[in-house]
């Protein structure tokens, strides 16, 4: 960690990233990448605003995606069957 600042709630992420790093720069001047979490996406915010007024390059780093939840069938009741003879059913995994 370079440094931190502590804001109010009210101030936004994305504008919190600004007063934070304005004069990063000069502090920091083998700094030229910054990862930034998926919040700071989008015009103006983080990764536009780093890239465009400080000139650094900047990330965006995505959470991955969770596996949707698979149902279970109890054993001995039959292949592909639940105990009230229901078919049992496997949810397929997200993929993107």
């Amino acid at each position: 960690m370079l440094k931190a600042r502590v804001m109010s709630a009210k101030v936004m992420d994305y504008e919190g990233i600004k007063t934070l790093l304005k004069h990063a720069g000069a502090a920091f001047s083998r700094l030229k990448h910054l990862w930034l979490d998926a919040g700071y996406r989008g015009e103006g915010k983080g990764k536009d605003w780093v890239e465009k007024t400080l000139g650094w390059s900047a990330q965006l780093v995505e959470r991955p995606r969770k596996p949707a939840p698979r149902e279970r069938c109890s054993d001995g009741v039959g292949e592909g069957m639940d105990q009230r003879g229901r078919g049992c059913r496997l949810a397929e995994t997200i993929a993107s």
